[in-house]
């Protein structure tokens, strides 16, 4: 009715206007059902029209199943040639489809097998769709390949050796405790973050027999019952001011 209302200008211009409001209403029903007798020029205006109540892939598969019809004649009439519908849809998709309102899985499959849709056009919907995604989206784009191991990283100590990161290694007295390798006093030694009691942190060095928990082998100790301590590390035996600071890695 839209496309005969149309033929006849003004005096069915209401008609035109009624059947217009019909289709935006029922856009999958009616463009999906008889899209192949449509005229070019008011397929491209209802493709293009921006009140249209349907998802951005319907309106391209209306076009599609329009293409897929039998050669119009007489569009466009330029040097006696008539173009076929595909040529038209390739316009028609061009000026009037917002690729990237498809979403990613109807691009590379309804679309790219359509034929009236440029590759490279695919490709930048897919891009701008993959950063619009990347910035406003909750998902992690990118991983590490290997996470590192939970432990704790201690930096600013006065003692530089004392500094670096720690990996959880085991458990000392029913806590979790952390150790690194370094050069103590010309030999290479073990340094261990660990809990003595409820609330006792000490950084210190293992003893060659592999002993924890001796007083002349600590450097820094602090006391929290929450956790590994942020700040607030007290210089002991072997330690050097200014105290370390821990951050926890997990």
């Amino acid at each position: 009715i839209y496309d005969e209302a149309s033929i006849f200008g003004e005096p069915t211009e209401s008609v035109k206007k009624d059947a217009l409001n019909i289709v935006r209403a029922n856009a999958e029903e009616t463009l999906l059902s008889t899209p192949r007798v449509l005229r070019p020029e008011i397929l491209s205006e209802l493709i293009g029209d921006d009140n249209m109540m349907c998802e951005e892939i319907t309106l391209f598969r209306a076009l599609n199943e329009w293409a897929m019809g039998e050669i119009f004649v007489g569009y466009p009439e330029e040097d006696g040639n008539d173009a076929d519908r595909v040529s038209i849809a390739k316009e028609i998709a061009a000026k009037h489809i917002r690729l990237s309102s498809i979403r990613p899985s109807d691009l590379i499959g309804i679309v790219k097998k359509s034929c009236i849709v440029d590759e490279k056009l695919i490709f930048e919907a897919l891009a701008a769709q993959a950063i619009f995604a990347e910035k406003e989206s909750n998902l992690q784009f990118s991983k590490k390949r290997k996470l590192p191991p939970p432990g704790i990283r201690v930096c600013g100590a006065g003692t530089d050796v004392i500094n670096g990161f720690y990996e959880e290694n085991g458990e000392y007295q029913g806590h979790p405790k952390y150790t690194r390798k370094g050069n103590w006093c010309g030999e290479d030694r073990v340094f261990v973050i660990y809990r003595y009691d409820s609330s006792s942190w000490y950084i210190a060095v293992v003893a060659k027999n592999g002993h924890i928990g001796a007083g002349p082998n600590d450097f820094y100790s602090a006391l929290s019952q929450d956790g590994i301590p942020i700040d607030g590390w007290r210089r002991s035996r072997l330690g050097v001011g200014p105290g370390p600071k821990c951050e926890m890695i997990i």
